[in-house]
């Protein structure tokens, strides 16, 4: 089954799509994208995989193209590879750009799509089962806490920031002003760490 990839406007072999040594998304990792699947050959809950990438792309400042074009992409994307069913990678970078940290150097997004076969669970899946894990809610983010050099847990989400603030109150630290949310870290922190100093004991909001 064949592999599509929507760039620059067409859609190509996979041979044929390039992208330039130049792209920010290249150099720097200066991208998003979001993976959608389909379901009896219609996408699954491509709405909010799209509003996600949409929430993705302001975080970092990046020119999100209208939704008709991305939409109307992955439509001909799809329709040229024929596949019964399909995994939707859309991506998008910031463009090409001199070489230079500074992301205003970028001439505008690329948009990028890629379409590929998503086959059903084999043989082997079914007779031997699959592992599977189960969090309640939002599964936390590892993430490495700057003051204290070592690994500690946050929830990157409001909702799952709401579920630890229902469990832990308040934050402990002294915040000017007001008692603020946070995310707990397991390690003891100097008095003035604070949420720039430290995202994983003070990821206030």
């Amino acid at each position: 089954m064949p592999i599509r990839v929507y760039i620059d406007g067409a859609v190509r072999l996979p041979e044929d799509a390039k992208v330039s040594v130049f792209d920010r998304g290249f150099l720097y990792g200066d991208s998003v994208y979001e993976t959608i699947g389909t379901s009896y050959g219609r996408l699954f809950a491509a709405r909010d995989h799209l509003d996600r990438l949409d929430r993705s792309a302001s975080r970092i400042g990046l020119r999100v193209p209208p939704r008709e074009q991305i939409v109307s992409a992955i439509a001909e994307t799809m329709a040229a590879a024929g596949n019964p069913e399909s995994r939707v990678r859309v991506i998008l970078t910031r463009g090409e750009g001199k070489l230079d940290l500074d992301p205003a150097s970028a001439t505008d997004s690329r948009l990028v799509v890629i379409v590929f076969p998503l086959g059903p669970p084999t043989p082997e899946m079914f007779e031997k089962g699959v592992a599977v894990a189960i969090f309640p809610g939002t599964a936390s983010l590892v993430i490495a806490c700057r003051t204290c050099r070592d690994g500690a847990t946050m929830r990157p989400s409001r909702d799952a920031r709401a579920a630890r603030d229902r469990a832990t109150g308040t934050c402990p630290r002294a915040h000017p002003g007001r008692a603020r949310r946070w995310n707990r870290c397991d390690r003891r922190h100097r008095p003035r760490a604070r949420m720039r100093s430290c995202l994983a004991a003070h990821a206030c909001r």
